[in-house]
C-alpha cells in the first residue's frame, strides 16, 4: 500500500515559514501558498479554477514585488512597510486578498477535520459566509456558492489525500495549525482592518 499522502507531495508547507522578529518570511510563504492551490487538484479543479487563477496571479504578483527588492521586501510585514513608504497601496491590497483566500480555505478546511459529520461542502460555505462573501459582489456569490457545492464528499477527499488516514489526519493537522497561525498573524496587522 502506497503510504504517500497529499502533504508529502507539497515541496513547500507553512510549517516550513520561517517567522522571526521581523515577521513572516515572504518567500517561504509564496511559495507554500503556490503549493497551497494544488489542494483545488482535490477540491474540484474545474469548478474552482477562477478562484485559483486569482490566488496564482495574486502570489505571482507579491513574488515579483519581492524580487524588485528582496532586502527591503524579505518578510511580508517589511514588504507591507515598503510600499508603505513610496505611497504605493497595490501590493498590500493583493496581500490583504490573499490572505482572506487562505481564510477561507483554512477555515472550511479545520470545519471538515473538526467535524466528521459535517461535508466538505457544508464546511466550505459556512466559511465562505464568514470570509469571504463580506468582500464578494452580489454577482460573485451565487456564481461561488454554486462552486461549492460541486465538492466531493468528505469522506471522498480525505481519501483523496491518500489512504493512511491515520497519517493523512497528523499531517491535516500540523499542516492546517501552521496556516491558522500565519493568518492569524497576518489578519492582527493594522493594514487588514
Amino acid at each position: 500500500m502506497d503510504d504517500l499522502t497529499f502533504f508529502d507531495s507539497l515541496t513547500t508547507s507553512y510549517r516550513d515559514v520561517p517567522i522571526t522578529n521581523d515577521g513572516i518570511d515572504t518567500i517561504t510563504f509564496l511559495n507554500a501558498t503556490h503549493e497551497l492551490v494544488k489542494i483545488f487538484d482535490i477540491i474540484g479543479p474545474e469548478v474552482f479554477e477562477s478562484f485559483r487563477s486569482e490566488m496564482n496571479s495574486n502570489i505571482k504578483q507579491l513574488r515579483e514585488r519581492y524580487e524588485q527588492h528582496v532586502s527591503k521586501n524579505f518578510t511580508l510585514e517589511k514588504l507591507i512597510k515598503h510600499d508603505e513608504s513610496e505611497h504605493k497601496t497595490k501590493h498590500v491590497h493583493t496581500l490583504v486578498l490573499l490572505t482572506r483566500q487562505i481564510e477561507f480555505i483554512a477555515v472550511g478546511l479545520r470545519r471538515s477535520l473538526d467535524d466528521p459529520n459535517e461535508e466538505l461542502a457544508v464546511s466550505l460555505t459556512e466559511s465562505y459566509k464568514k470570509t469571504l462573501e463580506p468582500y464578494h459582489s452580489i454577482i460573485i456569490r451565487p456564481i461561488f456558492k454554486i462552486a461549492i457545492k460541486a465538492c466531493p464528499y468528505r469522506h471522498e477527499f480525505f481519501k483523496k489525500l491518500g489512504d493512511n488516514q491515520e497519517k493523512v489526519y497528523q499531517q491535516y493537522e500540523s499542516w492546517l495549525s501552521s496556516i491558522e497561525e500565519i493568518i492569524r498573524r497576518l489578519l492582527a496587522l493594522p493594514e487588514f482592518h
